[in-house]
């Protein structure tokens, strides 16, 4: 058997290369490429099959779905007949990145655009077949359309040292055959009518133009303008897009060395996503959604019709007719499709069974649009075609003028290298304070979470049994957090004394100007630069002071928070023992019984006071209720109560409530002091308060005062019975 050489290894990435340059030096044709998505959880469920493979990276075979596809890879050269292969200049399988795309199809547009070339990406194929995450992608996998204008001003940043660029942007949706701007605010805005130009060529009259200056913005315009453009679900994709979205950046520039009669450079990249071809019958759709699916396969038949005829015309050197007018969206790529312009179609295709016939016809018109030709040619317009233009000169030299005086007049104000010195001195001086001042806010808002880290340790220790393993756990961080907490004071004390020092060191700075004979008008400048620096430092102190009181308040909320759940644990008792007293009412009620309110008590209390009658004086109740219920109440046990002259058995049973009469001492010495007693008890009683040390004071006044009365009334001798006696 003869021995067959080994195939050689293509060089893909030299091949993507040529396809580049040849592209950037004038090859004509339009750059065709392949993206096959993913089967998505739908299509794996129905069938599973994947009936498009991709191969060499630029070959895609198409098997047919009656044949058995339960084949090995090795199979696909030896079964021929049952494939439909088609080449193209780049093809991308399931695997592939939004990254690695843009490299591959759109980056290398970017340097053209930027020296005055008009370049086309646009995607093509049916609904749900991934064109509208190809262009505009998602917030993790960004598409052409977001990853084109970050290379865009990068390009431009290397280039505007020499050249002065404007940079204009604008996005419409072609719905229902009318043209909307997507950057107006009114949703509901009148359609737009396109026209042509001789010099600009196709455009969009009363569409709104923005002028950009960075990637950052550009992005943030296209996500707003995709926020209005109409998107509706349907059968066959959730998220369709109802809608062509044409995006538009036209980057003019001219040499900064130009004269008057300079040249306008302009170059044009449009970005275009259009709506995918739908059938009815897969849809569903009826209403509103049918005449949008019907508007939809209008303008794409004619986008169609147009690249047939452009085929035939590349092909067979006919001169057919393009029918540019059949519909907006035509009449929008007709310069794409054949004009001054470099395009790249990308088809999207599905894998799936059931997408068969749609994906045949995706890559039946791309197999065509590969060998359309275009004319590509480089935007030079001269500022003497308008007279309108002039006006911006005007503008422009004015401008020039006003910046040339400004800096004359700084260059005149310039002070001399000495006083550069010092204030090259001064600003370090203030970066330096500034610095510290800014470690102490540092320090103090870290010692305030530490703090509050503290205050929640301590809340939670509470509820806490007291000598466990959690217990001395968490005792044992409160006191780590507390020296660091002592640390962190420190720290704070030394960078403050260090505040202060530098403080003394910046009048020291500003005494020195006056020793070394700095002279006006620099000394001003000086001051003047001071005076700036002294505010800058003072707003620091005022952020710290700021971030102070928002740790006071926080510490209020935490205390406020604290008080509120114990708060909630004091409903709660409350509301058990209100619980347990529904569940034994009796009980509690017997004891509501026996309390007595204190007027009760005031008004049944005894007070004593001696009464005068005609034969003697005695102790009895006050009458006089409301002289009662003024005086305090005196217990039953604190009254005196001498014993009865002569007790018998049914008086002794009325000991404890009755009181006998107590008579009238005789002796004008024994009168003086009763009345001195009375005239006591009465200031006792004026002044009493009503506690029981009081009352104790006066009954054992009275009764002290009473027996001893009685005791010498009893060891008086009876002068009449002694007489009587010595008479007998």
């Amino acid at each position: 058997m003869l021995n067959k050489k080994p195939a050689e290894k293509r060089d893909f990435e030299q091949e993507d290369i040529d396809i580049h340059s040849s592209m950037q030096q004038g090859m004509s044709n339009i750059l065709v490429s392949v993206r096959v998505r993913p089967l998505s959880k739908k299509e794996l469920e129905i069938d599973g099959r994947c009936l498009v493979h991709v191969l060499d990276n630029n070959l895609v075979i198409l098997l047919d779905p009656t044949a058995d596809l339960n084949l090995p890879e090795d199979s696909f050269r030896s079964n021929r007949s049952r494939e439909k292969q088609y080449a193209f200049d780049m093809a991308f399988d399931k695997s592939s990145t939004q990254e690695a795309i843009f490299e591959k199809t759109t980056k290398f547009l970017i340097d053209g655009v930027a020296n005055g070339y008009n370049a086309t990406v646009f995607a093509y194929g049916t609904t749900g077949a991934g064109k509208t995450h190809t262009m505009i992608g998602d917030a993790d996998k960004p598409g052409l359309m977001l990853l084109t204008f970050e290379d865009i001003f990068l390009c431009l940043d290397k280039l505007s040292i020499e050249r002065q660029y404007k940079v204009r942007l604008s996005y419409l949706e072609i719905y229902n055959e009318e043209v909307h701007d997507l950057f107006t605010t009114n949703r509901i805005s009148e359609s737009l009518d396109i026209r042509e130009d001789s010099i600009k060529g196709v455009t969009v009259a009363g569409l709104s133009e923005l002028m950009v200056t960075s990637a950052k913005e550009v992005v943030n315009h296209i996500r707003n303008g995709n926020k209005r453009r109409t998107c509706e679900p349907t059968m066959a994709n959730e998220t369709s897009s109802r809608s062509h979205a044409v995006l538009q950046i036209i980057i003019e520039y001219k040499d900064k060395a130009s004269g008057l009669d300079a040249d306008i450079i302009s170059g044009k990249l449009s970005l275009i996503d259009l709506a995918g071809s739908e059938r009815a019958s897969t849809t569903k759709n009826r209403g509103i959604r049918l005449l949008e699916g019907a508007n939809i396969n209008r303008s794409l038949l004619a986008l169609g019709n147009c690249i047939n005829a452009l085929y035939e015309n590349s092909e067979k050197g006919t001169k057919i007719f393009i029918p540019y007018r059949d519909s907006k969206l035509t009449r929008l790529l007709k310069d794409s499709l054949g004009g001054n312009c470099r395009t790249v179609m990308i088809a999207c295709i599905s894998p799936s069974y059931g997408s068969f016939e749609d994906t045949h016809n995706t890559l039946t018109y791309a197999n065509r649009a590969k060998n359309i030709k275009t004319n590509v040619q480089r935007n030079v317009v001269n500022v003497q075609y308008h007279i309108s233009k002039y006006t911006d000169i005007i503008s422009q030299l004015r401008q020039e003028v006003t910046e040339l005086r400004s800096q004359l007049h700084s260059k005149r104000n310039m002070p001399s290298m000495n006083i550069e010195k010092y204030l090259i001195v001064l600003n370090t001086h203030f970066q330096e304070e500034a610095k510290t001042r800014k470690i102490i806010q540092q320090i103090e808002q870290s010692a305030s979470q530490l703090g509050f880290v503290i205050f929640s340790k301590q809340v939670e220790l509470k509820s806490v049994t007291e000598n466990s393993d959690v217990y001395i756990h968490k005792y044992n961080e409160i006191e780590a957090l507390r020296k660091n907490v002592d640390a962190h004071e420190e720290q704070l004390r030394a960078e403050r004394e260090k505040t202060l020092e530098l403080e003394k060191k910046r009048l020291g700075i500003e005494n020195s100007w006056a020793k070394l004979g700095i002279g006006e008008p620099y000394l001003s400048q000086l001051q003047l630069e001071m005076k700036k620096m002294i505010l800058s430092i003072t707003s620091l102190d005022m952020e710290s002071k700021e971030s102070q009181v928002q740790v006071v308040i926080e510490q209020k909320d935490q205390y406020i928070k604290l008080l509120e759940e114990q708060l909630k644990i004091r409903d709660t008792i409350l509301e058990s023992n209100q619980e347990l007293i529904r569940q034994s009412p009796d009980k509690v009620t017997g004891a509501y019984h026996n309390l007595k309110s204190l007027q009760e008590i005031s008004s049944k209390s005894i007070i004593m006071n001696p009464n005068k009658n005609r034969n003697s004086y005695h102790i009895g109740p006050i009458e006089n209720r409301d002289y009662a219920s003024s005086l305090p109440p005196i217990s039953n046990s604190r009254i005196p109560r001498p014993k009865a002259v002569s007790p018998t058995a049914s008086t002794k049973s009325k000991e404890s409530t009755n009181l006998p009469i107590i008579s009238k001492p005789e002796n004008s010495k024994d009168k003086y002091r009763e009345g001195r007693r009375r005239r006591y008890r009465h200031r006792i009683r004026s002044y009493s308060t009503g506690s029981s040390e009081s009352d104790e004071s006066y009954a054992s006044t009275y009764v002290k005062s009473e027996k001893k009365a009685q005791v010498k009334h009893a060891l008086k001798p009876d002068k009449s019975n002694a007489s009587s006696k010595y008479r007998k």
